[in-house]
Protein backbone atom coordinates (compact mmCIF):
# COMPACT_ATOMS: atom_id res chain seq x y z
CA UNK A 1 0.00 0.00 0.00
CA UNK A 2 1.15 3.63 -0.34
CA UNK A 3 3.42 4.64 2.53
CA UNK A 4 1.13 7.51 3.55
CA UNK A 5 -1.78 5.06 3.86
CA UNK A 6 0.31 2.63 5.92
CA UNK A 7 1.44 5.38 8.30
CA UNK A 8 -2.12 6.61 8.78
CA UNK A 9 -3.25 3.05 9.46
CA UNK A 10 -0.58 2.06 11.97
CA UNK A 11 -0.89 5.37 13.86
CA UNK A 12 -4.68 5.35 13.92
CA UNK A 13 -5.18 8.52 11.94
CA UNK A 14 -8.44 9.24 10.07
CA UNK A 15 -10.06 7.47 8.34
CA UNK A 16 -8.43 4.58 10.23
CA UNK A 17 -9.15 5.87 13.72
CA UNK A 18 -11.43 4.12 16.21
CA UNK A 19 -11.00 0.68 14.64
CA UNK A 20 -12.94 -1.93 16.62
CA UNK A 21 -11.66 -5.07 14.94
CA UNK A 22 -9.05 -6.42 12.54
CA UNK A 23 -10.30 -9.37 10.50
CA UNK A 24 -7.75 -11.67 8.83
CA UNK A 25 -8.81 -14.09 6.08
CA UNK A 26 -5.54 -16.07 5.88
CA UNK A 27 -1.82 -15.81 6.54
CA UNK A 28 -0.34 -15.17 3.10
CA UNK A 29 2.03 -12.21 3.24
CA UNK A 30 -0.12 -10.02 1.00
CA UNK A 31 -2.92 -10.29 3.58
CA UNK A 32 -1.20 -10.57 6.95
CA UNK A 33 2.03 -9.66 8.78
CA UNK A 34 2.21 -10.91 12.36
CA UNK A 35 4.72 -8.26 13.45
CA UNK A 36 2.60 -5.37 12.19
CA UNK A 37 -0.58 -6.82 13.70
CA UNK A 38 1.11 -7.31 17.06
CA UNK A 39 2.42 -3.72 17.05
CA UNK A 40 -1.07 -2.46 16.29
CA UNK A 41 -2.71 -4.50 19.05
CA UNK A 42 -0.12 -3.24 21.54
CA UNK A 43 -0.76 0.37 20.51
CA UNK A 44 -4.55 0.00 20.49
CA UNK A 45 -5.60 -2.34 23.33
CA UNK A 46 -9.33 -1.88 22.64
CA UNK A 47 -9.01 -3.34 19.13
CA UNK A 48 -9.80 -7.03 18.67
CA UNK A 49 -8.26 -9.46 16.18
CA UNK A 50 -10.45 -12.14 14.59
CA UNK A 51 -8.62 -14.55 12.33
CA UNK A 52 -7.73 -18.16 11.53
CA UNK A 53 -5.80 -20.14 14.11
CA UNK A 54 -2.73 -19.99 11.87
CA UNK A 55 -2.70 -16.17 12.13
CA UNK A 56 -3.34 -16.03 15.87
CA UNK A 57 -0.65 -18.64 16.48
CA UNK A 58 1.90 -16.55 14.58
CA UNK A 59 1.16 -13.56 16.82
CA UNK A 60 1.33 -15.73 19.95
CA UNK A 61 4.71 -17.10 18.84
CA UNK A 62 6.07 -13.54 18.77
CA UNK A 63 4.74 -13.02 22.30
CA UNK A 64 6.43 -16.04 23.92
CA UNK A 65 7.91 -14.95 27.22
CA UNK A 66 6.65 -11.38 26.79
CA UNK A 67 5.00 -9.80 29.82
CA UNK A 68 2.07 -8.55 27.74
CA UNK A 69 1.29 -12.00 26.29
CA UNK A 70 -1.83 -12.52 28.41
CA UNK A 71 -3.17 -9.04 27.68
CA UNK A 72 -2.63 -9.30 23.92
CA UNK A 73 -4.01 -12.84 23.96
CA UNK A 74 -7.28 -11.51 25.35
CA UNK A 75 -7.61 -9.23 22.30
CA UNK A 76 -7.54 -12.14 19.86
CA UNK A 77 -10.24 -14.58 18.75
CA UNK A 78 -8.91 -17.70 17.06
CA UNK A 79 -11.07 -19.30 14.34
CA UNK A 80 -10.16 -22.99 14.34
CA UNK A 81 -12.02 -24.64 11.46
CA UNK A 82 -11.41 -27.65 9.26
CA UNK A 83 -12.76 -27.97 5.75
CA UNK A 84 -16.43 -29.02 5.86
CA UNK A 85 -16.85 -27.86 9.48
CA UNK A 86 -20.08 -26.11 10.42
CA UNK A 87 -20.01 -22.30 10.58
CA UNK A 88 -18.51 -20.71 13.68
CA UNK A 89 -19.85 -17.49 15.20
CA UNK A 90 -18.00 -14.97 17.37
CA UNK A 91 -19.60 -11.98 19.12
CA UNK A 92 -17.41 -8.92 19.66
CA UNK A 93 -19.30 -6.00 21.15
CA UNK A 94 -22.10 -5.11 18.73
CA UNK A 95 -20.53 -7.12 15.90
CA UNK A 96 -21.15 -10.72 14.88
CA UNK A 97 -18.51 -12.61 12.89
CA UNK A 98 -19.74 -15.77 11.18
CA UNK A 99 -16.87 -17.81 9.79
CA UNK A 100 -16.55 -20.65 7.30
CA UNK A 101 -13.41 -22.27 6.00
CA UNK A 102 -13.47 -22.26 2.18
CA UNK A 103 -10.44 -23.59 0.26
CA UNK A 104 -7.90 -21.12 -1.05
CA UNK A 105 -7.92 -20.46 -4.78
CA UNK A 106 -6.14 -23.21 -6.69
CA UNK A 107 -7.86 -26.06 -4.86
CA UNK A 108 -6.84 -28.83 -4.29
CA UNK A 109 -3.51 -27.05 -4.01
CA UNK A 110 -2.80 -24.89 -0.94
CA UNK A 111 -5.15 -27.10 1.08
CA UNK A 112 -3.12 -26.38 4.21
CA UNK A 113 -4.01 -22.67 4.12
CA UNK A 114 -6.84 -21.77 6.50
CA UNK A 115 -8.78 -19.40 4.24
CA UNK A 116 -11.77 -18.04 6.14
CA UNK A 117 -14.86 -16.43 4.62
CA UNK A 118 -16.37 -13.98 7.10
CA UNK A 119 -19.92 -12.67 7.15
CA UNK A 120 -19.89 -9.70 9.51
CA UNK A 121 -23.00 -8.06 10.92
CA UNK A 122 -22.37 -4.54 12.18
CA UNK A 123 -24.79 -3.70 14.96
CA UNK A 124 -28.02 -5.16 16.29
CA UNK A 125 -29.92 -7.18 13.69
CA UNK A 126 -33.25 -6.00 15.12
CA UNK A 127 -32.23 -2.42 14.34
CA UNK A 128 -31.51 -3.10 10.66
CA UNK A 129 -27.76 -3.67 10.94
CA UNK A 130 -25.60 -3.85 7.82
CA UNK A 131 -23.96 -7.13 6.84
CA UNK A 132 -20.81 -7.53 4.76
CA UNK A 133 -18.83 -10.55 3.57
CA UNK A 134 -15.11 -10.83 2.92
CA UNK A 135 -14.02 -13.97 1.10
CA UNK A 136 -10.23 -13.79 1.29
CA UNK A 137 -8.69 -15.76 -1.57
CA UNK A 138 -11.56 -18.22 -1.80
CA UNK A 139 -11.70 -20.77 -4.60
CA UNK A 140 -14.55 -20.20 -7.08
CA UNK A 141 -15.77 -23.80 -7.29
CA UNK A 142 -19.45 -24.14 -6.51
CA UNK A 143 -18.94 -27.48 -4.70
CA UNK A 144 -17.40 -25.60 -1.75
CA UNK A 145 -20.48 -23.41 -1.29
CA UNK A 146 -23.53 -25.55 -1.92
CA UNK A 147 -23.33 -27.35 1.49
CA UNK A 148 -23.66 -23.95 3.20
CA UNK A 149 -26.37 -22.43 0.99
CA UNK A 150 -29.00 -22.66 3.72
CA UNK A 151 -26.65 -20.91 6.17
CA UNK A 152 -26.15 -17.99 3.78
CA UNK A 153 -29.85 -17.77 2.93
CA UNK A 154 -30.75 -17.04 6.56
CA UNK A 155 -29.40 -13.49 6.31
CA UNK A 156 -28.83 -11.32 3.28
CA UNK A 157 -25.40 -9.80 2.85
CA UNK A 158 -25.62 -6.14 1.88
CA UNK A 159 -22.21 -6.14 0.21
CA UNK A 160 -19.77 -8.96 -0.52
CA UNK A 161 -16.08 -8.55 -1.32
CA UNK A 162 -15.06 -11.53 -3.47
CA UNK A 163 -11.65 -11.88 -5.14
CA UNK A 164 -11.95 -10.61 -8.69
CA UNK A 165 -11.62 -14.07 -10.27
CA UNK A 166 -15.21 -14.86 -9.24
CA UNK A 167 -16.27 -12.57 -12.08
CA UNK A 168 -14.29 -14.63 -14.63
CA UNK A 169 -16.44 -17.76 -14.57
CA UNK A 170 -20.08 -18.80 -14.69
CA UNK A 171 -19.55 -20.77 -11.47
CA UNK A 172 -18.12 -17.77 -9.67
CA UNK A 173 -20.99 -15.56 -10.73
CA UNK A 174 -23.49 -18.22 -9.70
CA UNK A 175 -21.94 -18.37 -6.24
CA UNK A 176 -22.27 -14.58 -5.89
CA UNK A 177 -25.76 -14.26 -7.32
CA UNK A 178 -27.52 -17.45 -6.21
CA UNK A 179 -25.75 -18.98 -3.20
CA UNK A 180 -24.18 -16.47 -0.79
CA UNK A 181 -27.25 -14.19 -0.87
CA UNK A 182 -25.49 -10.86 -1.47
CA UNK A 183 -27.33 -7.79 -2.81
CA UNK A 184 -24.12 -6.22 -4.16
CA UNK A 185 -20.50 -7.22 -4.62
CA UNK A 186 -17.26 -5.32 -5.13
CA UNK A 187 -14.27 -7.28 -6.43
CA UNK A 188 -11.00 -7.16 -4.51
CA UNK A 189 -7.43 -8.43 -4.96
CA UNK A 190 -7.33 -6.85 -8.42
CA UNK A 191 -3.81 -6.88 -9.96
CA UNK A 192 -1.93 -3.66 -10.67
CA UNK A 193 -2.15 -4.59 -14.36
CA UNK A 194 -5.92 -4.45 -14.72
CA UNK A 195 -7.20 -7.60 -16.48
CA UNK A 196 -9.10 -6.95 -19.70
CA UNK A 197 -11.93 -9.13 -18.36
CA UNK A 198 -12.56 -6.44 -15.73
CA UNK A 199 -11.64 -3.41 -17.82
CA UNK A 200 -14.26 -4.32 -20.41
CA UNK A 201 -16.93 -5.38 -17.92
CA UNK A 202 -19.66 -3.69 -15.90
CA UNK A 203 -18.53 -5.30 -12.64
CA UNK A 204 -17.67 -3.14 -9.65
CA UNK A 205 -14.22 -3.57 -8.12
CA UNK A 206 -11.58 -1.81 -6.04
CA UNK A 207 -8.55 -0.83 -8.11
CA UNK A 208 -7.03 2.42 -6.79
CA UNK A 209 -5.83 2.94 -3.19
CA UNK A 210 -8.30 4.93 -1.13
CA UNK A 211 -11.43 3.97 -3.06
CA UNK A 212 -14.58 3.74 -0.95
CA UNK A 213 -18.09 2.36 -1.28
CA UNK A 214 -21.18 3.15 0.74
CA UNK A 215 -22.82 0.09 2.27
CA UNK A 216 -26.55 0.63 2.49
CA UNK A 217 -28.76 -1.80 4.37
CA UNK A 218 -32.04 -2.68 2.67
CA UNK A 219 -34.86 -2.99 5.20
Amino acid sequence: MPEATKQALIHGRAPYDNINAIVISHTHADHFAAEDVLSYLQAFPETKLIGPKQAVDQVLTLLKGHQSAKLIGSQMHSIDLLLDDAPLSVEVGMMTFEALRIPHSGWPGRAEIENIVFRVTLGNTSDGASTVMHMGDADADVQHYLPYKQHWQTRQTDMAFPPYWFYDSAEGNDILQEIINARQSVGVHVPVALPNSLKNSTYDYFFRPGEQRNIAHQH
